[in-house]
């Protein structure tokens, strides 16, 4: 398996992650998440999710797109400066306010897209910037 493969890999996993951190607004799942989790921080973590999942689509197409000029780094731009920093903020609620629990699903859902974040940025800094198909 060559990188852009395992490249290729590692972004469709990290797609799939994305599907726990599916959170909408409706009080059943507010209940199931957590009691005394307000629906305001579930909301702003809910749309945060989707700006960082909506941007992630810019690494995916940089990724389809190898003829382009600089498709790594635009990959790697939008990872670092787009996808992370979004998806982080519905924690950095939860650390501004120690008091709320912060749901488990949010948590573990958030950390495994991190993981694939990174094990993806090692991958895209170790491509050649002129790759050859064989």
């Amino acid at each position: 398996m060559d990188s852009c493969s395992l490249l290729v890999l590692s972004l469709s996993l990290l797609t799939l992650s994305y599907q726990f951190l599916g959170i909408k607004s409706d009080e059943a799942l507010i209940r199931n998440l957590c009691h005394k989790t307000p629906e305001p921080v579930l909301d702003t973590c809910s749309s945060q999710f989707l700006v960082a999942h909506d941007s992630f689509r810019g690494a995916t197409v940089a990724l389809e797109d190898q003829g382009w000029r600089n498709w790594r780094g635009t990959a790697i731009y939008e990872l670092t400066t787009q996808v992370t920093p979004y998806l982080n903020r519905c924690l950095d609620l939860f650390k501004k306010q120690p008091e709320l629990p912060l749901p488990n699903t949010i948590l573990v859902g958030t950390n495994a897209v991190n993981q694939g974040i990174a094990i993806s940025l090692g991958i895209l800094k170790n491509i050649p910037d002129r790759l050859t198909h064989s």
